[in-house]
């Protein structure tokens, strides 16, 4: 049930049921198709956070929570810094789903 908004007719009388698309998206096998895209998610995202990025050294992601919300991942990127030398840092990014596109974001932590 991809539909997230549905109008029945019956009898004169209309219901519309919404949210249906993400009472199914939180439960076991209906999260695999967003597992495939984790390490492309994760990927594409340390390209758009890190300037200079040169390599991603290590990759790691936790999906095995039922909860979408509940997952997360790290990364350790090398970059060029303001110097010209290299640096690396760890990047910690958490999930979302947009329709049927899994969406990363860096996790900022607050000091």
């Amino acid at each position: 049930m991809r539909s997230l908004q549905r109008i029945l007719n019956w009898g004169g009388v209309a219901v519309v049921v919404i949210g249906v698309g993400a009472f199914w998206r939180n439960h076991g096998h209906e999260l695999d198709p967003f597992r495939t895209q984790v390490n492309q998610s994760v990927r594409e995202e340390c390209t758009n956070v890190v300037t200079g990025l040169r390599s991603i050294i290590r990759q790691d992601a936790e999906t095995s929570p039922s909860n979408l919300a509940q997952w997360a991942a790290t990364a350790t990127v090398e970059y060029v810094n303001h110097q010209g030398g290299m640096d690396r840092t760890n990047l910690d990014f958490t999930f979302e789903a947009l329709l049927d596109k899994l969406v990363c974001h860096q996790h900022l932590q607050r000091p």
